[in-house]
């Protein structure tokens, strides 16, 4: 009698064990998800169609001829005949005949030759990128922030400065008009190369060779 009372208290306290351990067990992962659902909560989720919060915003300031604007969300480029804001991500193309002007924050102005490419790729006031695909764009920054440009491989970075950028056949041409500018890119090696241009200098550079040459 006394060993089957001993087993029945056992067998309960093991039921009992493992009622606990499941309880607390289930507490714990709902505590777990309600944390990570907190967490997604409050993470902004990105957006193809809406750029940052705190991008800034660009202006076309003058458009004359075929010009075309592609959105962030768009799959070919669309005719425009006046002046619209630009976001980050969307790009500008101008045609045989068109020219355009782009201004952002009144610090950086862009003014687009014919046959030209000029897409914003990120304009986030701590770090404002283009990208240039073709043609000539002249580039002023008279701010003391930082605008990088990329042409091929070449990365462009600029401050208080105004430049010229043409790319022609594969050879990219940087002139200088006021302040300096840097220029990085890597060799057929993949070696880093930096160069620093002042005013009045002119860069030439093959994209099939990369190799470049500083012109007084």
């Amino acid at each position: 009698m006394k060993h089957i009372l001993l087993f029945i208290i056992s067998l309960l306290a093991g039921f009992f064990s493992v009622f606990l351990y499941s309880k607390m067990y289930q507490d714990r992962t709902v505590e777990q998800a309600k944390k990570a659902v907190h967490v997604v909560e409050k993470s902004t989720p990105f957006s193809v169609s809406t750029p940052p919060t705190k991008s800034k915003k660009g202006q076309i300031v003058h458009i004359s001829g075929d010009v075309f604007w592609e959105s962030r969300t768009a799959t070919e480029p669309a005719r425009i005949t006046s002046a619209r804001q630009l976001q980050q991500g969307e790009s500008l193309y101008t045609g045989p005949t068109g020219l355009a002007g782009i201004s952002l924050d009144e610090s950086f102005l862009f003014d687009l030759a014919a046959d030209t490419k000029l897409s914003l790729l990120q304009t986030l006031p701590e770090q404002i990128v283009l990208g240039q695909d073709g043609g000539s764009v002249t580039y002023k920054n008279s701010s003391d922030s930082l605008l990088s440009v990329r042409v091929l491989p070449l990365l462009v970075v600029m401050k208080e400065a105004e430049m010229m950028v043409a790319v022609d056949d594969g050879t990219i041409a940087v002139t200088v008009q006021s302040g300096s500018v840097q220029i990085a890119f890597n060799d057929l090696e993949n070696i880093v190369t930096k160069v620093e241009l002042m005013k009045g200098q002119k860069y030439l550079f093959d994209d099939e060779t990369r190799v470049g040459e500083i012109l007084e």
